[in-house]
């Protein structure tokens, strides 16, 4: 795994998110019908910084992750812990900002509760 999704891991890998969710924090995707509440993190994109001196050591990416819980409640306390976990982790190399927010609408669970939150980041590259 390429060091910024360490870190994003890092920075979910919590007590104020664990205590929701407990271990089910997942990269990429879920596992086929898994016990909510739970979160699932994802990188959407990235590339290296550059200048015409040539590469400047950083990367600049953003990170979807996703809150899904049975109530509104739930999800909206989980995706608080989330943000601020993420943006407000320590820095190790990585800067975070939420760049949106969103309730969305699970077709095929109607009553799964899901936030999806959009992280814009920069960090260094690891070694």
């Amino acid at each position: 795994m390429p060091r910024a999704e360490d870190e994003i891991y890092a920075r979910l890998d919590v007590s104020a998110v664990r205590s929701i969710v407990a271990e089910r924090l997942y990269p990429g995707r879920a596992p086929q019908d898994p016990l909510p509440p739970f979160v699932v993190w994802r990188r959407i994109s990235g590339q290296g910084m550059v200048a015409l001196s040539g590469p400047l050591g950083a990367d600049s990416g953003r990170f979807q992750v996703d809150c899904y819980a049975n109530d509104h409640s739930t999800v909206v306390a989980l995706a608080a812990a989330v943000r601020v976990a993420v943006q407000g982790g320590a820095p190790r190399g990585m800067w975070a900002e939420c760049i949106s927010e969103i309730d969305l609408q699970e077709p095929e669970i109607p009553a799964l509760h899901r936030r999806s939150i959009d992280f814009r980041t920069l960090y260094t590259q690891g070694d």
